[in-house]
């Protein structure tokens, strides 16, 4: 696993949004077949999607995605 620094924001989006491209966004998939180290309450689905999303400008919400992926 790779680590991505950025002194702000705006350094995560492909040159800053000059090139027309105005979001950037990222997705980890958690696999959760082991029901013993399952978050409270997710037990019952065997993978557990996080999304965070970047838009520029800057001034947008934050967009943080939860998103269940099958049952066990």
């Amino acid at each position: 696993m790779s680590t991505v620094r950025a002194q702000n924001l705006q350094d995560l989006i492909y040159k800053r949004g000059q090139a027309g491209v105005t979001k950037a966004s990222v997705t980890i998939v958690f696999d959760n077949k082991d029901t013993r180290k399952s978050p409270i309450g997710f037990e019952e689905y065997a993978k557990i999607s996080v999304t965070r999303q970047v838009l520029l400008p800057i001034s947008s919400p934050l967009l943080l995605r939860l998103t269940i992926l099958g049952r066990s």
